[in-house]
């Protein structure tokens, strides 16, 4: 029968192999220097903070260069992990004795540190997979934008002939603003904005936009890879994600393997 004893060594046991696991798997490299693989170890961890560091002080912006320094600090981190996963996993029956350095407490403080410190960037990208903004974004583009944050004083006021990002489903969808809150929207093809006054001719299908509904339309109205779906919506403020998406990089130009990923 199993004492209390023997049951509080087995239970620290237990939470020492699984809290060095989680240490190891926090900062990738650790787990190589306590293994004596140093070289390979400190690399690891310079790394996997540099890719940290360094976009505090590089802005990611509607930039080619800022988006591609980003793209390739993601790369450089996914190969660090695969690296260090790759050697804990292989280890997993000795964790239990690997010896936890000064250096990973340090390491474990600094990456702390930087998570609660570090702000979210104001930008993110989306891919076009469809043609139906093409020439101004095609099939493959990479276009970066800014985040609505949902505070109205750092939102842009949505206009007409605006460029607005939305989600439809899983997909990130680059549309033209073609009428706004007040206005009468033509389906027509082209939808055309209808103002409302006696010059404009008369439109047999109008749409009223109510507050907060906007028409959006895509550039180019011939049949795209996707179909017609995106031609023609009404969308409500709140699902605009992003504003002023410009185009920084296309598939092959970033990543040329990660292309037959389209």
């Amino acid at each position: 029968m199993m004492t209390s004893f023997d049951l509080k060594k087995l239970l620290a046991a237990v939470l020492g192999y699984v809290g060095k696991i989680l240490l190891f798997m926090i900062v990738p490299g650790l787990h190589l220097i306590s293994v004596g693989k140093k070289p390979l170890g400190y690399t690891l961890v310079f790394l996997f903070f540099a890719v940290r560091i360094l976009p505090l002080f590089v802005p990611f912006g509607p930039l080619r260069l800022n988006f591609m320094l980003s793209a390739n600090l993601l790369l450089i981190n996914l190969l660090v992990l695969l690296i260090a996963y790759a050697f804990l996993v292989l280890d997993l029956p000795k964790i239990g004795a690997r010896r936890v350095t000064p250096i990973c407490g340090a390491a474990l403080a600094l990456f702390l540190l930087l998570t609660a410190f570090s702000n979210s960037s104001p930008y993110d990208y989306a891919v076009t997979r469809t043609d139906h903004m093409c020439p101004l974004l095609c099939y493959g583009d990479i276009a970066v934008y800014k985040i609505n944050n949902g505070r109205q004083d750092d939102f842009f006021k949505p206009n007409v002939g605006d460029l607005v990002v939305y989600r439809l489903g899983r997909d990130k969808v680059i549309n033209r603003i073609v009428g706004i809150p007040g206005q009468t929207v033509c389906q027509s093809s082209p939808a055309t904005n209808q103002i409302g006054s006696k010059d404009e001719p008369v439109c047999a299908d109008e749409i009223a936009l109510a507050s907060e509904h906007y028409f959006v339309s895509a550039d180019n109205r011939a049949p795209t890879k996707m179909g017609t779906y995106f031609q023609k919506k009404i969308i409500r403020k709140g699902q605009m994600i992003g504003i002023l998406p410009k185009v920084v990089a296309n598939w092959p130009d970033w990543v040329t393997p990660l292309s037959y990923l389209r």
